[in-house]
């Protein structure tokens, strides 16, 4: 299952200044991503947070760029406003679910590696598949199109990898 941030840009993003000396420092997504890992990052921009959302966009592609990072504009007006908060998100969440894949992906730049970004979309695909074929690998091979051989190479490999780490 793709693990997706998704998060409203704040004026403490991208960086901000800290209380001590009053140097830059990470505001709470870029500090949030340098502490957990997700495949998939939303950028909720309001009309009053365009440029911090511009800045993050920027450093996001910059520091992570093989994270899938999209932009959504949320015309929110009130922060206050819960009601309004909660049915735009409940509109934004079924948009991003069924949205185009082939939008959210990264641009390429100093850094990129196409390697790196192909073998995980194929670990993300090969484990949702998994998890819809509720853990049988001939089933989920099927729903991929390949053979179960290369999904149980696959997962003997992911398994190997994690206990050595």
């Amino acid at each position: 299952m793709e693990n997706v941030l998704l998060t409203f840009t704040g004026f403490q993003d991208p960086y901000a200044l800290g209380l001590i000396g009053e140097e830059e420092q990470p505001g709470p997504i870029l500090s949030l991503l340098a502490t957990k890992s997700f495949d998939r990052v939303v950028l909720f921009s309001t009309p009053r947070t365009e440029k911090n959302t511009s800045a993050t966009l920027r450093s996001l592609r910059k520091l992570f760029p093989q994270l899938l990072v999209d932009v959504v504009n949320f015309p929110l007006e009130d922060p206050t406003d819960y009601l309004a908060i909660l049915r735009g998100l409940r509109k934004q969440t079924q948009e991003i679910t069924y949205a185009d894949p082939l939008a959210a992906l990264p641009e390429p730049s100093e850094g990129f590696s196409l390697e790196e970004f192909v073998a995980s979309a194929r670990k993300q695909l090969i484990l949702r598949a998994m998890e819809l074929a509720r853990g049988n690998q001939s089933e989920a091979a099927r729903l991929l199109g390949i053979s179960p051989q290369a999904v149980h190479k696959f997962l003997r490999k992911s398994t190997t990898d994690f206990n050595q780490s």
